[in-house]
């Protein structure tokens, strides 16, 4: 066994060690972060080694709470205790060499009497989502110069201000140092995501870091839901919107007469197009008001549309 446990980690290119860790426990997925701090390979700075394993701890609470809390810019109040109970149950793993690796397993408990994925699985899920959707954001803000408003489209995936600044804390004190993201999974339970790597520059950190900025701002805006009807649409260029009067309710205030433009992601743009030709619908729009050049714009998840038919 120790024979053939040496040269599967030979094949592998991995210690030993890790190999039968896997081995062993077969319901558990994994992320590496590795970072790049400005010390000999397999050394990081305490400070930075704080930071960044705080910054580990921000990203799983983000994507669990983002199970229960659904789309949102940023979470408002304390950390609720399911979000610590299940931080409790994840465990870090010896680091590896290169750079400064830290790998993180979240344990999977699978039930015979339910067929959905584990909570664990989930929230990784949720997490690979979040990171994947960030990045591919900054990424166009870097090599296509888009604003930095093209974050709004990332709420609906789990991008908040909380994981944003958790990514920021894998980049050490000066938010420059590059550093990228494995995810693997669970051999007895996989995954159709793949398993590949995410990285970030010290390009990416900046716009991420504005990023942060920009969702903090949404959400400062407060919830709002406006009620009425479609009365102008804009296709092209994206993002879709469309114009609405009615009333808006902010927060837990009274109704206002008034007319916004909501943004609407091109699933929702067609349904739109096809029920607002039917004069005997209203709609009801939820979702964060935010100020694009001089004007006010909602941005809804997919659950802000909601069509009410006139009794």
């Amino acid at each position: 066994m120790e024979l053939a446990l040496d040269e599967l980690a030979k094949a592998e290119g991995r210690p030993p060690l890790e190999v039968a860790r896997d081995i062993a426990d077969p319901l558990v997925d994994k992320q590496e972060y590795r970072t790049r701090p400005p010390t000999p390979s397999g050394t990081i700075p305490l400070p930075m080694a704080v930071r960044a394993f705080s910054g580990i701890s921000d990203l799983l609470a983000a994507a669990r709470r983002s199970l229960d809390e659904g789309a949102t810019p940023s979470f408002k109040g304390r950390r609720p205790a399911e979000v610590t109970a299940f931080l409790s149950d994840v465990l870090l793993d010896t680091t590896a060499p290169g750079s400064y690796i830290m790998t993180v397993r979240v344990p999977l408990q699978l039930s015979d009497r339910n067929s959905d994925d584990p909570l664990g699985r989930k929230v990784v899920t949720r997490l690979h989502q979040a990171i994947d959707a960030a990045h591919r954001a900054a990424t166009r803000v870097v090599d296509e110069g888009a604003a930095i408003d093209v974050f709004d489209s990332t709420i609906e995936y789990g991008v908040t201000q909380q994981l944003c600044e958790g990514l920021l804390e894998l980049a050490g004190p000066e938010k420059n140092r590059p550093f990228d993201v494995r995810f693997s999974w669970a051999r007895r339970l996989p995954s159709e995501l793949p398993t590949q790597s995410i990285g970030f520059t010290a390009e990416a950190i900046r716009v991420i870091d504005s990023g942060a900025k920009r969702l903090k701002e949404i959400a400062s805006s407060g919830k709002a839901t406006i009620t009425g009807k479609i009365r102008e649409m804009h296709y092209a260029p994206a993002p879709h919107r469309v114009r609405v009067q009615g009333s808006l309710v902010r927060g837990s205030g009274g109704g206002e007469e008034a007319t916004i433009w909501v943004r609407l992601d091109p699933e929702q743009y067609e349904r739109a197009s096809r029920e607002h030709q039917n004069p005997q619908l209203t709609f009801q729009f939820t979702g964060h008001l935010t100020r694009v050049e001089r004007r006010v714009e909602m941005l809804i998840t997919r659950e802000g549309y909601v069509t009410l038919e006139r009794s």
